[in-house]
């Protein structure tokens, strides 16, 4: 095992470097940025190691120990969120005078192979697509509520792991925090990539704030969303056009302009989120709420339907239901007798059923006589009670059984 001599920028593959607890060797390198080199490592223990090194920080730091010192606190905060959330980060060491990190080596794909890829298997359709961009605003929500922020957000540095058990078919990790931001400890070292970054970035670091990181998840839940479609689509083809764009609040075309079906709540918070006045951005909190709540809705019957074995009928809001109607529907209406329940869909959405108050017996004109029932919902006496309707409820009166089923 030959130990790396940092002669050169670059660590040769089988090369190893030391830390005070464990020898890192060099498999091959996996990526080379402007400011770091990522690397596939085996520590000492036989655990494979995402390593990466900062090429040489007093580059873009003036102050190398303060550099380290916020790297270490923003690692003690990114351990506290979770691996649930973030990368895992074993720890922070230097190795002749340069900086290392050592991570967690997660199997899967970046966020923009998924977003861009050419198998069709691989694709996501609306709804998967958007169970991910809500599962983003909640990792970002969550990072905020640390007094964490990102400020270098793009595809790249959300990293999906396969999980069947997941809806979107993926873990989502958020991971590389080496120019994040944390005011509350005087920790400031944004760093912008070109057509993702926010208006803020053109301006002093301390303007880079969380919301400019709620402008950056925009710009991807754009992306996400419109297959691929950047919002500043037009303007990506040189940095001072984006620059430029992102300034204005016409360059973006909403997505609901793009699609008629897109949701007009989903169209219009994505387009807050891109606004270049930052004063007029969502919280990352309020994100997530938004996209909770207009799941909720989207996830509610839009109306119902009463089935007797084959043959069915849609109840729409405020019908009561009695044997005139049960005649016009189903061939056994002398069981469905005059107005024995109601149904009642609230300003939310969601729907109800009330058991309606019946006399015992009534005499019809031809001298027949009809017995009444109450309404069972589930084997319970609905009279005069409202109980909110679900999927697959039964409703018997007498011997009659009907089943409602809920329908979007």
């Amino acid at each position: 095992m030959q130990l790396w001599e940092a002669e050169s920028t670059k660590i040769k593959d089988g090369e190893s470097i030391q830390s005070s607890s464990y020898t890192y060797e060099i498999v091959k390198e996996l990526n080379d940025g402007k400011m770091a080199v990522a690397y596939h490592a085996k520590r000492s223990d036989g655990q494979n190691i995402f390593l990466k090194h900062t090429k040489d920080p007093n580059n873009y730091r003036d102050d190398y120990n303060s550099y380290v010192k916020s790297q270490h606190q923003i690692l003690n905060i990114l351990n506290a969120i979770g691996t649930s959330h973030v990368e895992k980060n074993y720890e922070y060491f230097e190795y002749k005078g340069r900086h290392f990190q050592a991570k967690e080596f997660l199997d899967g794909v970046d966020l923009k192979s998924i977003i861009w890829t050419k198998n069709k298997n691989e694709q996501m359709n609306f709804t998967t697509r958007f169970d991910l961009i809500e599962r983003l605003a909640e990792l970002i929500k969550l990072i905020h509520e640390k007094d964490l922020i990102h400020s270098d957000l793009k595809p790249e540095q959300i990293f999906m792991i396969k999980d069947s058990s997941q809806k979107s078919g993926y873990r989502v990790r958020l991971i590389d925090f080496d120019h994040s931001i944390v005011p509350s400890l005087n920790i400031y070292i944004p760093a912008g990539t070109p057509t993702w970054y926010s208006p803020e970035h053109n301006r002093t670091n301390k303007t880079v704030g969380a919301y400019s990181d709620v402008f950056t998840l925009g710009n991807m839940f754009y992306t996400i969303m419109a297959f691929g479609r950047k919002p500043f689509q037009d303007f990506i083809d040189s940095d001072s056009k984006y620059r430029s764009a992102i300034t204005k609040t016409k360059s973006v075309t909403p997505l609901k302009t793009l699609n008629k079906a897109y949701p007009e709540e989903l169209s219009d918070l994505v387009q807050e989120m891109l606004h270049p006045n930052y004063t007029k951005r969502p919280t990352a909190s309020e994100v997530h709420h938004r996209l909770v709540s207009l799941k909720k809705s989207s996830q509610k019957p839009k109306f119902i339907k009463l089935f007797m074995g084959t043959q069915s009928r849609i109840i729409t809001d405020k019908l009561i239901f009695g044997r005139a109607m049960a005649k016009s529907s189903f061939k056994e209406y002398k069981e469905i007798f005059t107005k024995q329940f109601e149904i009642i869909k609230d300003n939310s959405g969601d729907w109800f059923i009330k058991g309606l108050p019946t006399p015992k017996s009534a005499k019809s004109r031809s001298g027949e006589i009809f017995y009444f029932y109450p309404t069972m919902l589930d084997r319970n006496d609905i009279t005069n009670k409202i109980v909110k309707i679900e999927d697959g409820m039964d409703i018997v009166i007498g011997n009659t059984k009907l089943m409602i089923k809920t329908k979007s």
